[in-house]
């Protein structure tokens, strides 16, 4: 879940320093599971890992950092309060171990 964390903050940054007409970040459920995905053992059972993304994005919908747009889609808007529980400094430190962890494979 903490990479999840990461990874829509990460996202949150690049759409912030982009500057665009909305002032909402909102991805979908597909998007977050292709970002998931990529930092998931290849051969990890799929189906498996799609419920732990799914179990992830409810809990991260239940701590308020997202928030499901209808219940009949499947987007979600990325709330600003991860800003404030991932500060920038917080988020570099955790990439820094992400890369040092993915060197040592």
């Amino acid at each position: 879940m903490t990479l999840l964390c990461i990874l829509l903050r990460e996202k949150l940054l690049e759409f912030d320093a982009q500057g665009g007409d909305s002032s909402r970040l909102i991805v979908s459920r597909k998007q977050i599971k292709e970002m998931m995905i990529t930092f998931l053992p290849e051969k990890s059972n799929e189906a498996s890992i799609i419920d732990k993304i799914d179990a992830y994005i409810n809990k991260l919908v239940e701590y308020n950092f997202l928030r499901r747009l209808s219940p009949q889609t499947s987007e979600y808007e990325v709330k600003r309060i991860l800003k404030a529980r991932i500060t920038v400094d917080t988020l570099q430190e955790i990439k820094q171990k992400l890369y040092e962890y993915a060197a040592s494979l």
